[in-house]
């Protein structure tokens, strides 16, 4: 399988590992690759505008990646949320966590979506660090996130719950 790029950037392969340190990225850059890529319906591409989008602190372009039905399961709770409720979550989460990145990232096309695994790591609120090992599968219909299953370590999620 080709490796798919993203702002110049490879993308490889779920069993091939890539790393970015790009702490850097402002909600600017965001939005120009969601300009850029905002007509695509591939999911690779709809993975990149999410995770840029969550990078960039861009909750509203979250909610426009997500069908308006989506459905939002996490793992360490084994509950799920409407797009909605997961936005405004995402919006505390990226107003209280600084330099939040995506690291080693691996992400894959599957037949309805795409899976990624990544390596969450930022600054809370006091400049402790967080680092949150996940994995996300995603169906993606007409260039929209329908389901997301979220796969990560509940007491990592605890503690990143107590900082905020």
């Amino acid at each position: 399988m080709a490796a798919h790029s993203v702002r110049g950037k490879p993308v490889v392969p779920i069993h091939a590992v890539s790393t970015s340190r790009d702490a850097t990225r402002t909600r600017a850059a965001a939005a120009v690759v969601r300009r850029d890529a905002m007509a695509s319906t591939d999911p690779l591409d709809v993975a990149a505008r999410l995770f840029s989008a969550i990078e960039g602190g861009d909750v509203a372009a979250v909610a426009q990646i997500y069908a308006p039905d989506a459905v939002i399961w996490h793992n360490h709770t084994g509950a799920t949320q409407t797009a909605d409720e997961n936005v405004q979550l995402l919006g505390l989460v990226t107003k209280r966590l600084r330099g939040l990145r995506y690291e080693e990232v691996r992400r894959q096309r599957t037949e309805r979506g795409f899976v990624q695994q990544h390596v969450l790591r930022a600054r809370g609120p006091e400049g402790q660090p967080v680092e949150i090992r996940a994995c996300i599968l995603c169906d993606v219909v007409d260039g929209r996130i329908t389901r997301l299953d979220e796969y990560i370590d509940g007491a990592a999620v605890a503690r990143i719950v107590a900082m905020l």
